[in-house]
């Protein structure tokens, strides 16, 4: 099921938490993304309500174009 957690923009945003089942595979896809350096954070919230960076990483460095 598509879930779109952060409209297209061109400023910097932070996402509404999105809830998964553990276990549940998720996939990420990232569309109208414009100019160059858009950093990409992944975060996990603790049972405590903390956010840890599971996964960072500079748009150029990781799009095939």
């Amino acid at each position: 099921m598509a879930t779109e957690i952060l409209p297209t923009a061109g400023t910097a945003a932070n996402s509404a938490d999105l809830v998964v089942e553990a276990g549940v595979p998720v996939t990420v896809a990232l569309k109208g993304v414009g100019g160059r350096n858009a950093l990409v954070r992944i975060l996990l919230r603790d049972d405590v309500g903390a956010y840890h960076t599971r996964w960072q990483n500079y748009l150029p460095t990781f799009v095939q174009r």
